[in-house]
């Protein structure tokens, strides 16, 4: 489960902090609700690249609708921390939604200048 939200009893996305707010509302939406790999009923708002990859200069690119997709819960479970599935996601950003993604630390797994994975 992300940082940025947790879920009620009855599995509904729950917003328990302020930060990003407008964002993770703008994510919902740019994928009506829907896990973007399996199509099922979203439940969390993922992070494809950890907070913890970006620094302090970084961050908004971390932050940023780009690095922020919907999942369901099977979905998310095997996303989490994987390589793999950073690039699919990302990929899968890329080609819906015409996502460039020039920054360095995302080519990583796009497979761009700064290594492969």
């Amino acid at each position: 489960m992300s940082n940025d939200a947790n879920h009620s009893s009855a599995g509904q996305i729950v917003r328990t902090t302020n930060a990003g707010q407008i964002i993770w509302i703008n994510v919902i939406r740019r994928d009506r609700g829907k896990c973007v790999i399996c199509g099922e009923k979203a439940c969390d708002v993922h992070e494809i690249i950890s907070r913890s990859h970006f620094g302090t200069r970084t961050m908004h690119i971390c932050l940023s609708m780009k690095n922020r997709v919907c999942l369901c819960r099977g979905c998310h479970e095997k996303a989490q921390g994987q390589a793999e599935w950073m690039t699919k996601l990302l990929q899968r950003l890329k080609d819906k939604y015409g996502y460039d993604y020039p920054e360095p630390i995302f080519q990583r797994y796009l497979g761009g200048s700064d290594g492969r994975l």
